[in-house]
């Protein structure tokens, strides 16, 4: 049975369309199918999508009034399904962790951004689900990875010991269309997202 993953966070930024392609990238290449429901009208993983020529990858931007529909036809033909979530939107997120398996929450290292994630762990308490937190785009070889998990150490969430760090395939990645695992295969970029896409598919049992 399919199962389904929201990358959600309040706070705008975090990177969720960075860690929703990531996960994708892991299990298109260990031969599962991926479907990617983009919930945010600022439509970055639509817009990966028509920039990518193969076509492996379904990524299909829907309105939140929407959302429970495209989740059960994607389960039809997905493996895995992706919500990537909007900011500052908190009933479509609320209704995203509701329909997935596991909550993902991406945050970049800093004071300001793990304070920030406050409310997105509010709503996964709502939601009934304890998150999985990712920090995203930490400074390569810093202790910036290890002060946000022990600033959040006492939340109410998991913490995922795979990090992205602040890499330039990331971004490379997804102007050419492709995942990173596609674009640099051999990088440290994409053993990240590989070590992060084992991560969370082994807590769903994927």
């Amino acid at each position: 049975m399919s199962k389904v993953v929201a990358v959600t966070s309040q706070k705008g930024g975090a990177g969720k369309t960075t860690v929703a392609l990531a996960l994708a990238g892991h299990a298109l290449a260990t031969g599962k199918s991926v479907v990617i429901i983009d919930l945010d009208p600022q439509a970055s993983a639509t817009t990966f999508r028509d920039l990518r020529a193969a076509d492996d990858l379904i990524v299909e931007a829907v309105p939140s009034s929407r959302l429970a529909k495209a989740i059960t036809d994607a389960r039809q033909i997905a493996d895995l399904v992706i919500i990537d979530t909007a900011p500052h939107a908190e009933a479509p997120a609320l209704a995203a962790a509701r329909a997935a398996d596991i909550l993902v929450i991406p945050c970049r290292p800093g004071v300001l951004d793990v304070a920030a994630i406050a409310t997105t762990i509010d709503m996964a308490k709502l939601a009934g689900k304890r998150p999985v937190v990712v920090v995203n785009a930490a400074r390569p070889n810093s202790r910036q990875a290890l002060e946000v998990i022990q600033a959040l150490a006492d939340a109410a969430t998991d913490i995922s010991p795979a990090v992205l760090s602040l890499r330039a395939d990331f971004g490379d990645a997804i102007a050419a269309g492709q995942t990173v695992q596609e674009f640099a295969p051999n990088s440290k970029a994409a053993a990240e997202a590989n070590a992060l896409g084992e991560v969370i598919l082994a807590r769903m049992g994927v």
